[in-house]
């Protein structure tokens, strides 16, 4: 049973190094060391114009098995080809039969081979069942191996999605509030927006600019921070949001603290943060700001806001792109009559666009 080289690469019809299947049928009498065979059959791969025993193999060669004139070696060639799309589909291309003996030496090539009938035309040969079955489950296992690499590729791409989000947003936003312990909300939040449409940053990832707005306990089971109603005073906090993300509006959660009765005047600044930008004197956008009538003592009251700010291309080298978001209560302004303080317990970022 010789061994089929290739000592020039075995070429397509565009004169290319070939790739594709080749098959092997030998009907005689075969002796084996579990009895006797009448039938013997093979299955390789021509890779780059060599024939070899898998696409595995890189460098074991495919084996013929031996063939006299009344016995001959029917062996069939079939080679890959492109789809109107581009598409490779292994295995569809020309195919070439030969009915050949084969002299039993160690080595020969495919012009050793001595034919025994006519050479068949490309693409006309009729695929044998037997030698479809082969093919059937050389495409399934390609077809496997395909779709688990690129299942493999796929979740590396959203791990380091997810992995470049955490690691932009613990360094920039630990400098910036100086506390990586809590911090560690807005990665996890931030983190979470890549997988949903909305993000909530409670009002502790806040930090007091203006002022000094505090964490006060509501009805003994919440936490809020509380606005003076005498003074202007303002919070910040940072996230990183999906690049994805083109407009979004904010969400105010917030509480009246005490008895009084009035409108609350909450405003809302912004400002896109990347590599080389400058955070010098007061770079915020003056976002839109809107008084609501307070509920009762200790009632929720949720407001959506009408504002919507484009996220911009994310820019190089950065690889991301900080919101900053600045929550102000106006409490010196006229329109804000609410006599005691407001708490607020946090925002929500929902993704428009």
């Amino acid at each position: 049973m010789p061994n089929l080289l290739t000592p020039l690469p075995f070429l397509d019809a565009s004169e290319q190094p070939a790739n594709g299947f080749i098959f092997a049928q030998a009907t005689r009498t075969f002796s084996t060391v579990n009895g006797f065979i009448t039938t013997v059959r093979s299955m390789g791969r021509i890779v780059d114009g060599v024939f070899l025993t898998s696409d595995d193999s890189k460098s074991d060669p495919f084996v013929l098995s031996a063939a006299t004139v009344d016995a001959p070696l029917n062996v069939t060639v079939k080679l890959d080809s492109y789809d109107a799309q581009g598409r490779l589909v292994k295995g569809s291309g020309g195919v070439t039969g030969r009915t050949v003996t084969v002299a039993d030496v160690g080595t020969v090539t495919w012009a050793d081979l001595v034919d025994v009938a006519p050479v068949t035309a490309g693409g006309l040969y009729a695929v044998e069942p037997w030698m479809q079955d082969l093919m059937d489950d050389a495409a399934a296992a390609d077809a496997s191996a395909t779709a688990a690499a690129d299942s493999a590729t796929l979740a590396g791409t959203h791990r380091t999605a997810v992995e470049g989000v955490v690691a932009t947003t613990d360094g920039l936003i630990d400098s910036t509030l100086a506390n990586p312990a809590s911090a560690s909300s807005v990665r996890l939040s931030t983190t979470f927006a890549l997988l949903s449409d909305s993000v909530f940053i409670p009002a502790r990832e806040f930090s007091p600019t203006v002022g000094s707005p505090a964490q006060v306990a509501v009805s003994s089971s919440f936490s809020a921070l509380a606005f003076d109603a005498a003074a202007s005073e303002y919070v910040m906090t940072l996230a990183d949001l999906p690049p994805e993300w083109a407009t979004l509006t904010l969400t105010l959660h917030w509480v009246n603290l005490g008895a009084g009765a009035g409108n609350v005047l909450w405003v809302w600044d912004y400002i896109h943060l990347g590599d080389g930008d400058s955070i010098a004197g007061t770079p915020f956008t003056a976002g839109a700001g809107v008084a609501r009538t307070a509920p009762a003592q200790n009632v929720l009251r949720v407001t959506l806001t009408e504002f919507s700010t484009p996220q911009p291309a994310i820019p190089a080298p950065s690889g991301s792109r900080l919101l900053g978001l600045r929550i102000r209560r106006m409490g010196a302004d006229a329109l804000d009559t609410l006599p005691n303080d407001a708490g607020l317990f946090g925002v929500t970022l929902t993704k428009v666009s």
